[in-house]
């Protein structure tokens, strides 16, 4: 569900194409979403490669960040801070999760990077406290991103497709420690990114190979 570590992912992703700004002034913020039925993300434990348990889903999450640092107009690299609400697990014993990031990240805690496929690398410790468990993401790199150029109300937008599998979590607290502190996780879903120029007004952002 995050989107969003040391580790477990692959890092094979050939580095290529990149990011662009549409703004005039060389500023770009970006924002972004991921919530509802079609733009969401879901949080999975895996055993031996199948799902295990119940998937962790978010009523909605929130992006903000740069594309390069805000200075350039194009970059291989957009930097995010995600925020997650209404965070549960659901079925027989449905639980609240509250998930929290550490202020001091800023904007950087998830850096997508240009490729095909396109990667991500979680740059700063994610904790999830369920009821029963502690667990976080710690920092890594994921493969399996796929960014597509959209266009909403005339002004492109960016739709990035997540699917990591593999993905290295550590249980820490809890009855969730009998399982074993390192587990694996798959991460899907999609979330989709816009612009905003120094006066808030919304501009484009595209993504070529």
């Amino acid at each position: 569900m995050a989107v969003a570590a040391t580790g477990g992912g692959s890092a094979t992703a050939n580095t290529s194409g990149h990011f662009v700004s549409e703004a005039k002034e060389h500023y770009l913020v970006v924002k972004g979403i991921s919530s509802g039925a079609i733009h969401s993300v879901n949080f999975q434990r895996t055993v031996n490669g199948e799902p295990s348990g119940e998937p962790i889903r978010c009523t909605s999450v929130t992006y903000h960040g740069t594309l390069a640092g805000s200075a350039a107009t194009t970059s291989q690299e957009i930097s995010l801070w995600p925020r997650y609400e209404g965070c549960s697990t659901s079925g027989i014993a449905p639980h609240n999760i509250a998930i929290d990031i550490p202020t001091g990240c800023q904007t950087n805690v998830l850096k997508f990077t240009s490729g095909v496929p396109g990667t991500v690398h979680v740059e700063c410790e994610i904790t999830f406290t369920h009821p029963n468990c502690t667990t976080r993401i710690p920092k890594q790199t994921l493969s399996g991103a796929t960014y597509t150029t959209v266009t909403e109300s005339e002004i492109n937008a960016l739709t990035i497709d997540l699917s990591f599998a593999s993905t290295t979590i550590h249980y820490e607290g809890g009855v969730c420690v009998f399982l074993g502190t390192t587990q694996t996780f798959d991460l899907a879903g999609s979330l989709t990114l816009w612009g905003e120029d120094t006066e808030g007004n919304r501009v484009g952002i595209t993504h070529t190979e």
